[in-house]
């Protein structure tokens, strides 16, 4: 009688094809967050960066998804690699963190590491249920992904109070508007992805901004 939607984007794209009447029968409920739960918790954002290595001057990114191709850890990595070429002092981390659901793909990311020589500054973990505790002690959250349903680990950081940098993709737009609370880029462009990281990491304020926003 009714298919629920969990963005206009999944709508149009899943179901257009269909036409008026099926349309008509679509409903669009977004996914939720509860935000009392999903809030920053400052005592661990000392202690967790201490676990992972992470220094009071790096500048940290987290991913928080599945190690699937859609997710496109891949091409994070790339801008990683890049920004620390456009500016070698440069000081940040990364964790990705994520279930290992396609072993080719995981093992593409790990090599992808070890060719960009990001061994130093890349670390993999398995999805815990401290994923708050991770949040907390993020500077930046990422989300490179390809395409999306609409994301609720997206939703997660945002209700943390994290700036976003993610992917100019509809999805990802229904939930964050480019300048103001998310710098977006499009898919594979890694020189704009390597620049966004570099604008982020350098100018505290405009974090801070946009994570009260996302907030």
């Amino acid at each position: 009688n009714v298919i629920i939607c969990v963005s206009k984007s999944v709508k149009l794209k899943r179901f257009s094809r269909f036409g008026q009447a099926m349309l008509k029968k679509i409903a669009v409920a977004y996914n939720g967050v509860d935000t009392v739960k999903f809030q920053a918790r400052n005592g661990f954002r000392k202690h967790v960066r201490a676990q992972l290595g992470v220094q009071s001057n790096d500048i940290f990114f987290g991913l928080v998804g599945n190690l699937i191709p859609r997710k496109a850890q891949n091409f994070f990595l790339k801008g990683l690699a890049s920004a620390r070429e456009i500016n070698p002092r440069f000081s940040a981390k990364t964790v990705i963190i994520g279930r290992d659901l396609d072993l080719n793909y995981t093992q593409t990311l790990h090599r992808l590491v070890s060719e960009l020589n990001l061994h130093d500054c890349v670390v993999f973990q398995d999805f815990s249920e401290n994923i708050i505790d991770m949040l907390s002690a993020l500077d930046i959250f990422v989300l490179s992904s390809k395409s999306e349903g609409f994301s609720r680990s997206l939703l997660e950081a945002m209700s943390v109070g994290l700036p976003v940098l993610a992917t100019k993709i509809d999805e990802i737009q229904e939930a964050v508007t480019d300048g103001e609370n998310a710098l977006l880029v499009d898919y594979n462009n890694v020189n704009a992805l390597a620049a966004a990281m570099l604008k982020l990491a350098e100018d505290e304020q405009l974090r801070e901004k946009m994570g009260k926003a996302n907030r």
